[in-house]
């Protein structure tokens, strides 16, 4: 995305959808402190850093997406 990232997505994305919307995962090489609460603030509903255990992302999908 060359002029907005990922927080300013994720922003946008709820206020368009009046704070629902799309399950949004953050994936981050970062591993910065604030980085998993800027993600959540920003509309985000799960962060990950690299590299992703399949155990975690199998979990969060299903937590997610069990109703579907």
């Amino acid at each position: 995305m060359p002029h907005i990232n990922g927080y300013e997505t994720a922003k946008k994305i709820r206020e368009l959808q009046n704070g629902k919307g799309p399950v949004i995962f953050a994936v981050s090489a970062g591993d910065m402190n604030d980085e998993e609460e800027r993600s959540l603030k920003a509309g985000m509903d799960k962060y990950f850093t690299k590299p992703i255990s399949r155990t975690a992302l199998k979990e969060s999908l299903f937590y997610f997406f069990k109703n579907g």
